[in-house]
């Protein structure tokens, strides 16, 4: 059983990564090919994992957690999310990153893609990797493991070729998919379910538009490369999004090891 499952992660990331460089490869440039490439994809990995995982029973919930606890998990996931609305709100007096008034056949495509990644990564890495793979670890290293292992596959996902000319963009990159993978991981190992990571997942999908850089460590590039203090002033939604990432950071920290640590239930 534990072979299995292992081939199918093995599969499941391999395909994935190849099939994202696909278009950098064949030097396909149309972006509507591209994400039609990608969605289409998507989706018959999405449904040969959901198929797979509903025949092994793994969406079946047979633990419990306690109110307060969920509401604690609930709020570093839901400051991470709001971020980017509250952040569109002050700079740009409008809720998400697109308009939707102006959106055409590929801007639908992407945020299809984008969706249905989201859910197929949370299938993959929360339930499958984190909750099944490494069941018999710790809960601090299933988080931290799964949370890895997400990060260097959404940013190997982008593009090696092009993540290998940038490398600040590949930490930057890695860095943000890190945290939302931690915030995750989190919510999976206290709600003992993946649906939570799901829809938080997409939340954050449709909000950030795909955008998993950390801002935090966005500013701390332009602060090393020389970027003034007042040049930086005027990137707010920066400012704003860095704020949401330490806060949510901490926030773990401290959470995990005042409530979180002490006792298995």
């Amino acid at each position: 059983m534990r072979r299995d499952l292992g081939r199918m992660i093995i599969f499941c990331l391999i395909a994935s990564i190849i099939v994202r460089n696909i278009p950098a490869m064949f030097g396909i440039t149309d972006l509507v090919v591209k994400y039609a490439i990608f969605l289409i994809v998507d989706l018959l990995f999405l449904l040969v994992l959901g198929n797979s995982l509903v025949r092994c029973g793994y969406f079946n919930k047979d633990k419990q957690t306690p109110l307060w606890k969920s509401l604690l998990i609930l709020l570093p996931t839901l400051v991470l999310v709001i971020g980017f609305p509250i952040s569109n709100l002050v700079c740009y007096e409008r809720v998400f990153t697109f308009d939707f008034a102006y959106f055409d056949e590929l801007d639908w495509l992407i945020l299809a893609q984008l969706i249905v990644t989201a859910i197929y990564d949370e299938l993959l890495f929360r339930l499958i990797l984190q909750y099944q793979w490494f069941g018999n670890s710790s809960r601090i290293k299933r988080i931290v493991f799964s949370a890895l292992v997400f990060a260097l596959f959404e940013a190997l996902s982008l593009g090696i070729y092009a993540l290998l000319v940038n490398i600040a963009s590949l930490i930057v990159l890695f860095a943000g998919a890190f945290i939302l993978g931690l915030v995750l991981g989190f919510l999976m190992e206290y709600t003992h379910s993946v649906y939570p990571c799901i829809i938080f997942h997409l939340l954050f999908t449709i909000f950030a538009l795909g955008d998993e850089s950390s801002a935090l460590l966005s500013l701390v590039v332009f602060i090393l490369g020389g970027e003034t203090f007042e040049a930086l002033s005027y990137q707010t939604d920066l400012f704003i999004l860095a704020g949401c990432e330490l806060f949510t950071v901490l926030y773990l920290f401290f959470a995990y090891n005042l409530y979180f640590k002490k006792k298995e239930y």
